[in-house]
């Protein structure tokens, strides 16, 4: 598109709907260059003309956040009505892995005995677990980050398409997704690589001068800086045009409203947490069984066997990782659905859903 088109009229702007496949009427449509805001479409091409709301006749600024109430509410309806369709992305995607991951820890870390000097405060480890299992839980360590990754991104597909009131189901999702999936691994990768670049640095500073440890409380806002500002990556990567940048259409999205953004995304993350750890006290009898008939820690406290913290049951050990990592999904897919209707509060562009007739299903079903 051109921008050599006349400006729009100054007439009330008609309604704010996506321009049709064919003759798409002229108006006021999300800017498909950067996905922050709205441009004017004359009929034929894009103009210059270019606005961060809308005016009356019933059009909400979409730049601004709307009530806390409905947004909460909204977010935790959605991820009810869509859990059918997310609990097969949960088993796709978060579920064998943290079970794999959690056998293989169990294997590679079990006879493993670190020592503790209180005199020094000086550390020494004592490996005695299997390298081969060790290999295996390093190599799903990656493996686990890219498949979390996927499964947040069909989460925000379900959570536009409940929106949008169409009952797409999880393998329709997927396939939507498919053409999408280095995208979105790519922005979700980097996102995480800026997080570890940052702690990183802090830690070899620390190692090479321990005064560095006063950066601390610096550091964190930094990280906490950082996690605002990209906290719509995943979401444009995985919903968002194919031309928008993640990265670019997150920092401009969370450069307004920042305090109420960034105390909606605290929020959401508390009350995410807090799932988390509702599941995790189902998962707490279970690794209790685990640890019975393990050898107590000695009273000087100056050893920490590994197996008397992962316990002689592996099969205990395992059940319960596994019911944690249904709070960790159940985490994930509640984040990323509140965080997908912010991102529709605040104007962002997305690929809107379509539907055929024909293949319509029944709500909830998988």
């Amino acid at each position: 598109m051109t921008d050599s088109a006349p400006d729009p009229p100054s007439s009330d702007p008609p309604p704010s709907t996506p321009p049709a496949p064919t003759a798409p009427s002229p108006g006021w449509y999300p800017d498909p260059s950067d996905g922050v805001g709205y441009r004017w479409w004359d009929g034929n091409v894009w103009t210059a003309a270019r606005t961060s709301e809308l005016g009356s006749e019933g059009n909400r600024d979409r730049s601004t956040l709307g009530p806390l109430g409905p947004w909460l509410s909204g977010s935790f309806r959605l991820w009810l009505r869509r859990i059918g369709h997310m609990l097969p992305l949960l088993v796709l995607f978060v579920l064998w892995v943290g079970i794999a991951f959690s056998v293989a820890g169990w294997f590679a870390l079990r006879d493993t005995v670190i020592s503790i000097d209180q005199n020094s405060g000086a550390v020494s480890v004592d490996y005695g677990g299997s390298m081969a299992a060790l290999v295996v839980l390093a190599a799903l360590l990656p493996i686990s980050a890219v498949l979390s990754y996927v499964f947040k991104a069909g989460v925000a597909r379900q959570a536009l398409v409940a929106e949008a009131e169409i009952p797409e189901n999880w393998q329709d999702s997927l396939q939507w997704l498919r053409p999408r999936l280095r995208r979105v691994v790519g922005a979700s990768l980097g996102r995480s690589a800026g997080y570890w670049a940052l702690g990183g640095l802090f830690w070899v500073a620390v190692i090479a001068s321990p005064a560095f440890i006063l950066l601390f409380p610096f550091v964190v806002l930094a990280v906490l800086f950082l996690w605002y500002r990209l906290a719509f990556v995943g979401v444009v990567a995985a919903i968002g045009p194919v031309e928008v940048g993640p990265f670019s259409s997150s920092w401009r999205l969370t450069s307004t409203t920042m305090l109420p953004l960034f105390g909606r995304l605290v929020l959401l993350a508390i009350l995410a947490f807090n799932v988390l750890l509702a599941v995790g006290f189902l998962a707490t009898p279970l690794l209790a069984i685990a640890g019975q008939g393990a050898t107590p820690v000695e009273p000087t406290a100056e050893t920490i066997r590994l197996n008397d913290v992962l316990g002689p049951s592996l099969a205990a050990f395992a059940l319960g990782t596994f019911v944690n990592a249904i709070g960790i999904g159940a985490n994930h897919a509640l984040v990323t659905v509140g965080t997908t209707l912010l991102y529709r509060d605040l104007g962002g562009s997305v690929d809107e859903p379509e539907i055929d007739e024909s293949d319509r299903v029944e709500e909830g079903s998988s």
